[in-house]
């Protein structure tokens, strides 16, 4: 009896405890002295996070969470990938920004755990979120192509592999009939950076129809916001209009692909983009965020949303159209509102549980910390 009653307090014990530390890491919330200590608590907090990444709940569930722990409902590896991409692609703007060692340093441990010095995969790539961080790592500046291009091929043989009969790349072998707005995030700055790596016009050419294909079928004709999936052969679109992230998703692949400057891109989707940025602009709420989603003013701000967002709208070709500068200095205004006194950007919407169910928790999220990272090294390199 003893031994069963320690084991349920057990249990109740970690949500105290769960529900103890959120709580008291939102006293003082956005209480900033100056622009410059946010700033350096946002990055310093990234950086801690790159080697050792908070793993993200796909549960809602804030009671009796052992349980979804071990019925391993809690997380996903899958879910993982996009955080470490995001703090990668940071540290190494950050990197680039103040050359510090201690930062390139961080970065060569990372690559070390994810890739061997054959040039090959400490773990083997098996699904589409994968190719988001296999894109990261590719950009780090003194990355050994030769060396690594072994572990890149397979990644990009991995791609192919997902391809269907319309060219498309789907998320899920069971879900072949179905277009996601999320692969276009995760597989578009992969497909285009490893054409330009390794020469391979073919991998550039997929790139550029996965984001032109589901601009064509996924986007509504009136405002442009992307539907969260569509069904071939119909294109009946499926889930929500405007869900935040999902458009964040197109969005960090837009704004990647600009990155390329080259000339085959560059012109074809600027036309896509200063529609989409207009769109962005036009659906910003009074306090400065972007809403998880985003065509209903009473719904939750989301912190990711309004990262990727702000890191976009602060883009060299995108920053010069009405409206996007004072747009994206509202976005930085509202993340330093919601970052906790450690550095830690709060509010994100968390892991979506499946196609049209949506996450009810706002906390932090790793891949929110690394975008507004990004966001804010743009802005100051302006």
């Amino acid at each position: 009896m003893i031994i069963l009653i320690f084991i349920f307090s057990s249990f109740f014990l970690l949500d105290i405890i769960q529900h103890v530390f959120l709580w008291q890491s939102r006293i003082h919330i956005g209480k900033w002295s100056d622009k410059i200590a946010w700033k350096n608590a946002v990055f310093s907090q990234t950086e801690k996070w790159l080697l050792h990444t908070p793993k993200v709940k796909l549960t809602d569930n804030s009671r009796l969470i052992v349980l979804d722990i071990l019925k391993g409902n809690y997380t996903k590896k899958t879910i993982q990938y996009w955080q470490e991409a995001a703090l990668l692609l940071a540290l190494i703007d950050l990197y680039k920004a103040t050359k510090n060692e201690r930062t390139k340093f961080k970065i060569n441990v990372f690559l070390a755990s994810k890739l061997k010095e054959n040039g090959d995969w400490n773990t083997e790539i098996q699904s589409i979120d994968a190719l988001i961080l296999a894109f990261a790592l590719m950009q780090i500046p003194w990355l050994d192509s030769n060396k690594y291009q072994p572990a890149f091929d397979k990644a990009y043989q991995f791609a192919l592999a997902q391809k269907e009969a319309d060219n498309m790349i789907r998320y899920r072998e069971h879900m072949k009939n179905y277009r996601y707005v999320d692969t276009v995030g995760f597989v578009v700055p992969f497909l285009c950076k490893y054409g330009q790596m390794y020469a391979n016009q073919t991998a550039i050419d997929l790139a550029l129809l996965q984001l032109k294909t589901y601009f064509a079928n996924g986007f509504l004709d009136t405002l442009k916001i992307p539907v969260h999936a569509y069904k071939i052969p119909n294109n009946i679109p499926v889930g929500l209009y405007g869900w935040g992230r999902g458009f964040a998703w197109y969005v960090l692949a837009l704004g990647e692909l600009l990155e390329f400057n080259t000339s085959d891109i560059s012109v074809d989707l600027l036309l896509i983009s200063n529609s989409v940025a207009a769109s962005i602009i036009s659906l910003q709420q009074e306090n400065g965020s972007w809403s998880w989603l985003l065509t209903d003013e009473s719904s939750r701000s989301d912190s990711s949303t309004t990262a990727v967002f702000t890191w976009f709208l602060l883009d060299k070709r995108i920053n010069t159209l009405e409206g996007s500068a004072n747009a994206a200095q509202n976005g930085l205004v509202y993340l330093q509102s919601v970052t906790r006194r450690d550095g830690t950007l709060d509010y994100s919407q968390g892991g979506t549980k499946a196609l049209g169910v949506y996450a009810k928790t706002f906390e932090r999220l790793p891949f929110s910390q690394g975008m507004l990272s990004r966001a804010i090294l743009r802005n100051d390199a302006q």
